[in-house]
């Protein structure tokens, strides 16, 4: 299974805003992520700018996946990334077989 792509902005304004915090908090996770031996890891990747990271009332701005999350905070990053964890574990998974 594909890793969760997580992309944190990394401008003067997103970084004095928490995004070093929010980094360090997913890093974390991914590490459960390893003990655990789930199957999707987590790819983290700092970018000089996202969507909306112009604007230092947006600020910080995190990607996860295809949603952009504004005016992030570690705790609403880390609600999106268990979301999507816990859909993928309990999505059953599908039949190949046709009836």
């Amino acid at each position: 299974m594909e890793p969760l792509e997580v992309k944190i902005c990394m401008n003067t304004q997103c970084m004095m805003k928490g995004a070093m915090d929010i980094m360090d908090q997913i890093e974390s996770l991914n590490d459960i992520v390893g003990d655990l031996n789930l199957t999707r890891g987590i790819n983290i990747e700092a970018v000089p700018e996202l969507e909306g990271s112009s604007d230092p009332d947006m600020c910080p701005v995190v990607q996860i996946g295809d949603l952009v999350v504004k005016q992030a905070t570690t705790e609403n990053v880390m609600s999106v990334i268990l979301d999507v964890f816990f859909l993928m574990i309990r999505r059953p998974p599908r039949s190949t077989h046709r009836l």
